[in-house]
Parts: structure tokens; C-alpha cells; sequence
């Protein structure tokens, strides 16, 4: 595990697109609107990516923002279950020093597993609802 770069991002949205794929992410990022989000973003301190044999195998981007129950971070996690697992835990402790009171983890139905482990619980699912815009 090392810190991510800037120079990293093709190839974390390669990962991205995959985990789309597979079913344990829901969908990709805009890749215009997060190349401007993640223009001033402190990956040192605030990323993390596995890889192997030059591929990335997982990913991790903590963002933050006040609100009004203080502090809320994001932990955006990608990757295998154990690989994803250790990524989060690194991402909620990361969130935890930084004195965040909320760390919210967007996961896949079915995708949590372990991560009570983390100590996250399952707050609510989320559905999303698709309809063609044809008919409109």
C-alpha cells in the first residue's frame, strides 16, 4: 500500500470502471467534474492504492466537508474484499484523526461484508431507480 498521485487517476479510473463491472461499485464518477474535485487534492495524506504487477488492485480517497454535526468524511474505497476491507479500515482511521464525528462508506447490496469489522453499521440501503426518459 502506498499513498496515491495525481498521476495515478487513468488508472484508478480503469479500477473503477472494473469494480462497475463486477457489481460492487453502482456507478463511475464523472470523470471531468472529479479531474477538478481532485485538482488541490492532498494525495500524500488523503489516498491510498494497492497494486500489483502495475495494475491497481485498490484504491482509496478520503474527502471531507463541515456540516452540522461537524466534520463528515467520505471514504471512497475500491477493490477486492480484503483489499477493500483493510482499504476502509485505513480510510475511517484516517477520518478518526482528523477529528470527524461522521465516516461514510458508499457500498455495493451485498458489498459490506467485514466491515463491521470497522466499525461501520449499515445505516440504510440505497435504491436506485431507473427509468427511460424517452416518453417525457
Amino acid at each position: 500500500m502506498r499513498p496515491g498521485r495525481a498521476e495515478d487517476l487513468p488508472r484508478l479510473f480503469e479500477l473503477w470502471r472494473r469494480e462497475v463491472a463486477q457489481g460492487r461499485q453502482e456507478m463511475l464518477p464523472n470523470e471531468t467534474r472529479l479531474q477538478r474535485t481532485l485538482a488541490r487534492f492532498d494525495w500524500e495524506a488523503k489516498s491510498r492504492v494497492v497494486e500489483h504487477d502495475g495494475r491497481l488492485n485498490g484504491s482509496v480517497l478520503v474527502m471531507s466537508r463541515q456540516s452540522p454535526d461537524g466534520l463528515l468524511s467520505n471514504v471512497y474505497a475500491a477493490g477486492g474484499t480484503d483489499v477493500y476491507t483493510e482499504l476502509v479500515r485505513w480510510g475511517v482511521q484516517l477520518s478518526r484523526a482528523a477529528g470527524a464525528s461522521i465516516a461514510q462508506v458508499f457500498v455495493a447490496k451485498g458489498g459490506g461484508r467485514g466491515l463491521e469489522g470497522v466499525g461501520l453499521d449499515l445505516v440504510r440501503p440505497w435504491w436506485r431507480m431507473d427509468r427511460t426518459l424517452d416518453t417525457l
